[in-house]
C-alpha cells in the first residue's frame, strides 16, 4: 500500500461529506478492480457513469432549469478529456498534463454536482 497522507483543507461540511463519498468509491474500486490498463479505458469507465448519471437525471428543459446546466457542464468537462486522451503522446507531450487538469475538472463538476443537486 503507498504511504499514507493526511491533508488539511478547510472545507464545508456538504463539500466534506461529498468529498468523503468519493474518496470511499474510489478506495472500495481500487479493492475490486484492477489499475486502468490505458487513458482510454479510464475514460470509457468515466463516460460509463456519466451515462448512467443522464438516465436517471436525462436532460429534459425541466431537469436542466432545475439542475443549473450541471449536465452541460460534466459533459464539456469529459469532452474534453476525451479531446486529450485521443492524443498521440509522442506527438503531445503535453498530454498526460493536459488529461490531468481535464480529469480535475471533470471531478470538480461531479463534486458541484454532489453538493448543489444532491446534498441532503
Amino acid at each position: 500500500m503507498p504511504e499514507a497522507e493526511t491533508i488539511d483543507i478547510k472545507v464545508a461540511t456538504v463539500e466534506a461529506d461529498a468529498l468523503r463519498e468519493i474518496l470511499q468509491e474510489y478506495l472500495s474500486a481500487t479493492e475490486v478492480y484492477p489499475k486502468f490498463n490505458s487513458a482510454h479505458e479510464g475514460y470509457a469507465v468515466l463516460l460509463e457513469e456519466i451515462d448512467e448519471l443522464l438516465l436517471e437525471f436525462p436532460p429534459t428543459v425541466a431537469n436542466l432549469l432545475k439542475r443549473g446546466f450541471l449536465f452541460a457542464d460534466i459533459k464539456r468537462a469529459s469532452d474534453r478529456l476525451w479531446d486529450e486522451v485521443k492524443k498521440n503522446p509522442a506527438k503531445h507531450p503535453e498530454r498526460d498534463e493536459r488529461m490531468r487538469e481535464e480529469a480535475i475538472q471533470v471531478g470538480a463538476m461531479a463534486l458541484r454536482f454532489l453538493v448543489d443537486i444532491t446534498a441532503q
